[in-house]
């Protein structure tokens, strides 16, 4: 479980430098594959990986989001 929490914060980071296609990440973040690398960060983080991205490079991000979605990743880290 913390191996696939570090897997997906590391996409997070990926997604927000936008330089990358899904697929690139998804293997980057050590994901077999983008349908893989999909449904585990659709499962974490109720929002498809590409829905995201979307979301975030319209700014169109409520404020706060991104610290919310660390939390999830990482409970137990304050901050």
């Amino acid at each position: 479980r913390l191996i696939r929490q570090l897997r997906l914060q590391y996409a997070l980071d990926l997604l927000h430098q936008g330089q990358d296609n899904l697929g690139t990440i998804a293997h980057k973040a050590g994901f077999f594959d983008q349908a893989h690398f999909s449904r585990a960060f659709k499962a974490q983080l109720q929002s498809s990986p590409k829905a995201y991205r979307l979301q975030h490079q319209n700014g169109t991000l409520w404020s706060g989001m991104i610290d919310k979605m660390r939390q999830k990743l990482n409970p137990d880290e304050k901050g």
